[in-house]
């Protein structure tokens, strides 16, 4: 559309009804017949004209669309034949697509939004799907099946965007239904005013996800995962996740290969925090963390800077190592088979009711909490001391039982610690009643 390369052909089955059409270019009329050559904008211009409705895309005097809209219709023939490779939507240009009546859109080449896509629909249980080798929406442009007021189309409308390889957001994408997005190489929603947004589900299917800007779902989950089963980096720098009313979740719960997953940087805002790496290395290192956590993998080192990390959940196969500047909340078992198990808290460490911390095992490992610890949000552990506000290790309810026995060697070394303040307020370790028990084969 933005192009002024008119390498169209007009074939002799657009003239069946009439020997020419004319079409607006710039401030002249401009006549169509068989065999002329026309650009992409003029080309949707006569589709328009044919069609029997007013032209409502603006052609510039080179050619190129500059304004107005058009429908996706124009160059797609219910989702059949596609008539161009790549399509590029100027600024202030709108494309509408009825996705009931004319299909799915499929190109071959790239697809460059400068402008606004919107999808409708006028059935019920319809998808909005959209594909291209690239998707690229740039800043200020907008693709949405969340059509203005007064437009006409069912809601919600799930909306979905498959990019064979880069999916590229710097404006907005919105759904009124769920909204997914597969790439095959990387999902990039770049910078602060970058959005990707549905009133149910947001699902981002891909091996490397960047986000510096905001991925929402309003009243369902952010899912993330692979096609087939692959490691998946999230970058999410400078950037916020959030399902207020959901979950975020990493995979599903019943994956079980081994390969790793990575997440880096971010605000991670929801009820549940759901990771699931399989077998393989599972490495967090996240800014605010609201949801609760569970967390199944081989090796899992999660690291947060929050207010509250709650764990709801710990099931590892290696080391699992939790490191929070705040508070730690163990609201559910943290188990290994034999592996080391290691808490730190910039704050306190409390236990709701009835909580088991167990590495018993045939070779039983190591359990080690620290709470108002000053330390290095890094793979390797390094405390340097105790923080200003110090911390202590305690519990509500029932007492916890934490246990090292060894069924076949020597028991695992139990180690708590509490820093306490300059007013040696902090630094209790108030555990009556529990059971903290380490011992080996031999009794």
């Amino acid at each position: 559309m933005s192009s002024d390369n008119r390498g169209i052909i007009l074939g002799d089955n657009m003239f069946s009804s009439s020997s020419s059409y004319t079409i607006k270019v710039g401030d002249q009329e401009k006549v169509l017949t068989s065999g002329q050559r026309v650009s992409a904008a003029e080309f949707v211009a006569l589709q328009q004209i044919i069609g029997g409705e007013s032209q409502s895309l603006v052609v510039d005097n080179s050619g190129r669309g500059v304004d107005g809209q058009f429908n996706l219709s124009n160059i797609s023939d219910a989702g059949r034949n596609i008539r161009t490779s790549s399509l590029v939507i100027p600024t202030s240009v709108d494309a509408t697509g009825n996705f009931a009546k004319n299909g799915d859109i499929r190109l071959t080449g790239n697809l460059v939004n400068n402008g606004t896509i919107y999808a409708t629909s006028d059935k019920a249980g319809v998808t909005a799907k959209i594909g291209a080798r690239n998707i690229t929406n740039s800043a200020d442009a907008l693709i949405s099946s969340v059509v203005p007021s007064g437009g006409d189309s069912q809601s919600p409308l799930d909306l979905n965007l498959s990019a064979v390889r880069d999916f590229n957001n710097s404006g907005s994408i919105t759904s009124s239904g769920s909204l997914t997005i597969t790439a095959g190489n990387s999902i990039n929603n770049n910078g602060s005013a970058a959005v990707l947004s549905a009133a149910n589900d947001v699902n981002l299917v891909s091996g490397q996800v960047a986000n510096s800007g905001s991925i929402s779902a309003i009243s369902g989950n952010v899912n993330f995962n692979t096609v087939e089963p692959a490691s998946i980096n999230i970058d999410s720098t400078g950037g916020t996740i959030s399902a207020l009313n959901g979950a975020i979740n990493i995979r599903e719960k019943a994956f079980t290969p081994k390969v790793d997953t990575t997440l880096t940087g971010g605000d991670w805002l929801s009820k549940e925090l759901n990771l699931n790496a399989g077998d393989g290395r599972l490495v967090v290192r996240a800014g605010e963390v609201t949801g609760a956590v569970t967390a199944h993998g081989g090796f899992i080192d999660i690291a947060a800077d929050t207010e509250d990390l709650n764990l709801n959940g710990i099931v590892a196969t290696g080391d699992p190592l939790i490191q929070n500047s705040g508070n730690v909340i163990i609201a559910a078992d943290v188990i290994t088979a034999s592996e080391n198990i290691s808490i730190i808290a910039g704050q306190n460490i409390s236990f709701n009711s009835g909580i088991k911390i167990s590495t018993t095992s045939t070779s039983a490992g190591d359990i080690l909490m620290v709470a108002g610890a000053n330390f290095t949000l890094t793979s390797d552990l390094k405390i340097t001391g105790g923080t200003g506000t110090g911390g202590n290790i305690l519990f509500t309810g029932t007492a916890p039982v934490i246990t090292a026995n060894s069924t076949a060697g020597d028991g695992g070394n139990v180690t708590l610690v509490a820093f306490s303040d300059a007013g040696f307020t902090t630094g209790n370790i108030s555990l009556a009643g529990s059971t903290i028990e380490t011992k080996g084969s031999a009794g």
